[in-house]
């Protein structure tokens, strides 16, 4: 039921506002068992998410708004959702800090990148331009914010982590 959720979670990804998406991404995940608590991160802490089951059939994923743009933050939510599903068995997951198992880092970090940018529209993304209308456009057509785009472009290595930035959103500014 919460992966079957994630394509709705996905296209919230397209809205501007935190005050906008925030209750309907808690709303949409409570319905499956998984609560979700966007918190500051404490001074010093290098965390930007963390999972635990709280029962068998309960869930707590924990966000910060540590780095502020809406790449970020949407693949925290979708790395964090990765571990719920492929990782269960674990108690605690904490992003940042649990280094424990690269490999499970790793498989997170992949679910999260092909939930977001699925494999298909993989090559296409990476042969675009460094061109803010490009990005947009194909933005649309993936049905994600254009900020998730150049967050994956720059973390692919395809552009520089200086380039493009302002299509990014700051979730967090009033």
């Amino acid at each position: 039921h919460f992966r079957a959720s994630l394509s709705f979670i996905r296209t919230l990804t397209r809205r501007k506002d935190h005050a906008d998406f925030l209750p309907k991404l808690r709303q949409s995940c409570s319905e499956c068992g998984v609560a979700v608590a966007v918190v500051p991160a404490p001074n010093g802490c290098r965390a930007s998410g963390a999972t635990r089951f709280l029962s068998k059939d309960k869930a707590l994923l924990q966000l910060s708004y540590r780095y502020g743009t809406d790449d970020h933050f949407w693949f925290t939510f979708f790395h964090e959702s990765g571990h719920l599903l492929l990782h269960g068995d674990e108690k605690l997951l904490i992003e940042g800090i649990d280094t424990s198992s690269s490999k499970k880092e790793e498989e997170a970090n992949e679910f999260a990148a092909r939930t977001l940018v699925p494999i298909e529209f993989l090559p296409t993304m990476l042969a675009l331009a460094v061109d803010e209308r490009e990005v947009i456009r194909f933005a649309r057509k993936v049905g994600i914010s254009p900020g998730i785009v150049v967050g994956q472009m720059q973390k692919m290595g395809k552009i520089g982590y200086n380039q493009l930035n302002s299509l990014k959103r700051h979730l967090w500014q009033d």
